[in-house]
């Protein structure tokens, strides 16, 4: 009687290695494009976030420019003797101004997208007569979405 011989594959040792290497080489390639998929989208939210930044900033600094521009009238006098002067100047722009003493302290926000830029200007009489004016804040904060859910989120401050 014969022997009748069933189908064998034989895989030699090369082949195996062949595999394992095209298999190497399928899975790091997916790797590496799930890793730069991953990149870009970190790379796409960080370039949000600043142009978010610059412009809250830009937004704000345009903002000392118009009340730079209204106080104008204001400067060959003292602060001490601004009184109520100040408050008519910036009626029509959305900053607030408070006295504490001789001293004038006129704050504002700006806000674009997810930053938002808090100004603090500081205006007190020197010694010599001169009016000393000074930006006492000036901070940017971002606010994600992410923060809306966690109770008690506050905004995140970037420090430069």
């Amino acid at each position: 009687m014969k022997r009748s011989k069933s189908a064998v594959i034989n895989v030699g040792g090369s082949s195996v290695l062949v595999i394992f290497a095209v298999l190497s080489l399928v899975i790091f390639s997916v790797l590496s494009l799930v890793s730069a998929r991953a990149d870009r989208r970190m790379v796409l939210r960080q370039e949000n976030t600043l142009k978010a930044r610059h412009k809250a900033e830009q937004a704000a600094e345009a903002l000392l420019a118009e009340i730079d521009s209204a106080l104008l009238p204001l400067k060959p006098m003292p602060v001490s003797e601004w009184g109520g002067e100040a408050d008519r100047l910036l009626a029509s722009l959305p900053v607030t101004v408070a006295r504490d003493g001789f001293a004038v302290s006129i704050s504002y926000e700006v806000s674009y997208g997810e930053a938002t830029t808090k100004v603090v200007l500081s205006f007190a009489d020197g010694w010599d007569g001169n009016i000393r004016s000074a930006i006492s804040q000036w901070k940017t904060a971002m606010y994600t979405e992410e923060e809306e859910t966690v109770p008690g989120g506050d905004l995140v401050e970037i420090i430069d």
